[in-house]
This record gives structure tokens, sequence and C-alpha cells, in this order.
């Protein structure tokens, strides 16, 4: 006598094999999403290390200019570079700008560049922006004001007022559930004094 459906134990059998093949595709899939999750965080880390970076070597090259203040507050910092293009020196103002590219909600740290001279500071269309870190729950900037008890954190600086210009810029950052600071400590000095 031939029966056309399945005992017992074959659809057991069947039922094990099923679920073995299911518990392999969820380990899988949830091992990809851990590595991804983890390079992601990685990659954060080394946006923010090469933004660090970055504003740290511009910041440490800043000079006193009576034509660029050095100016400041929790979103944007302002100050002049020199840098060396060859066999000339150019002048660039430099900002880096706390932003909200799609409204409230994460933010982005982006750097402005435009180049100086006397006839184009003021236009517009010279200016090279560009995004250094993105997805950042809070951002801000403070800057030190050396007095002498120590130092003092100001949330603005604006360079006519507390003197030419700060003794340090702190730099806060926010990314998903990470804190990263930097502070970075400009070089004052008088030429020709020792």
């Amino acid at each position: 006598m031939r029966r056309t459906g399945l005992t017992f134990i074959e659809l057991m059998i069947g039922i094990a094999i099923l679920s073995v093949a299911m518990l392999t595709v969820y380990g899988v899939f949830s091992i990809g999403l851990k590595i991804w999750h983890r390079s992601h965080a990685e990659r954060a880390l080394q946006d923010v290390r090469l933004a660090f970076l970055k504003i740290d070597k511009e910041m440490k090259n800043t000079f006193f200019f009576s034509e660029i203040p050095f100016k400041g507050s929790e979103d944007k910092v302002t100050f002049p570079v020199s840098v060396n293009e060859g066999e000339k020196q150019k002048l660039y103002v430099v900002s880096y700008v706390i932003k909200n590219p799609s409204g409230p909600g994460l933010k982005e740290l982006a750097r402005e560049e435009r180049y100086f001279s006397e006839r184009a500071y003021e236009s517009s269309d010279m200016v090279k922006v560009r995004t250094m870190v993105g997805s950042l729950k809070s951002a801000r900037f403070e800057y030190a004001y050396s007095n002498a008890s120590g130092y003092e954190w100001l949330p603005y600086w604006d360079g006519t007022g507390q003197g030419q210009m700060p003794s340090g810029v702190r730099i806060s950052l926010e990314i998903e559930n990470d804190f990263y600071n930097k502070v970075i400590f400009l070089q004052h000095g008088k030429l020709g004094v020792r």
C-alpha cells in the first residue's frame, strides 16, 4: 500500500533542516551588520581625526592680520592662513562652520576657504566649501582667554575686544554616542622680543 503523504518523522526532519538553514542565514546577516557598524564607527573616527589634524595645522599657522581678525562663535571660526604655493605666498581666509544641511537634526563640520585680495575679499563666488565631518549630533567651538588664574573659556571671540587672538580653541564634536574634544593652543609672540 502506497501513501501519498509525509510521515511524522519526514516532516520533523524537514523542519529541522529548514531551521538550521534559517539560523545560518540569520547568523551571516548578523555578522555582516556588526562588521558594517564597526567599519562605520571607525570611518567616523578617521573623519574626526583628519578634521582635527587639518584644523590644528591651520590654526597653528594663523597670525594677527588687521584686515582679517580672528573671529569665532560657537558654530563658526574664521582666521587668516598663509600658504606657500610654489614660489608665491598666498593669503587665505579660512572658516570652519557647523551647519545644519537638512534643517534641524544632524549637523556637519564644513571648511570654507576664500582667497584674500583687496578687490576680491567680499566676493562669495570664490569660496571653496568642503564637508569635513558629517552626521554630528552636536558640535561647538570655545575660545581660551588667558588671565592671571589660568584660562577662561568663552563661547565667542571678537578679534577686536578681548585682544587680537585667543590663547586656544576647543572643538567639541558628538557622533552617535561618542564625544571627541580637541584643544589647540595658538602660538603668540612679539617679533624682535626674546
